[in-house]
């Protein structure tokens, strides 16, 4: 969890997205030119189990940052339309 600054539980890969709301994530993120690591959760059951337990969060996408869960798509997109989400990722994770 601590491996780098931001890491993003979603399903499938930054490359073949297997859901609408991790298309919307990668968008965001891309939109606000943030570096993370991702980790698909879809072939892993102990892992997609141990994620809702620690983030206190039943659905994916789950976004970390520094260690800590941050949110899910739809905290992220309201932390978007706050103007609070740029200041929730460290300069060390935007290119």
């Amino acid at each position: 969890m601590n491996s780098c600054p931001v890491i993003i539980f979603i399903k499938g890969t930054p490359q073949n997205p297997k859901c609408g709301f991790t298309r919307t994530l990668l968008q965001i993120l891309k939109d606000h030119n943030v570096e993370f690591t991702y980790y698909d959760i879809i072939d892993d059951e102990y892992m997609r189990y141990w994620l809702r337990e620690y983030g206190n969060w039943p659905t994916y996408p789950q976004v970390f940052v520094n260690g800590k869960f941050v949110g899910g798509l739809d905290i992220i997109k309201e932390s978007v339309a706050k103007g609070e989400f740029s200041n929730q990722i460290p300069s060390s994770a935007k290119t």
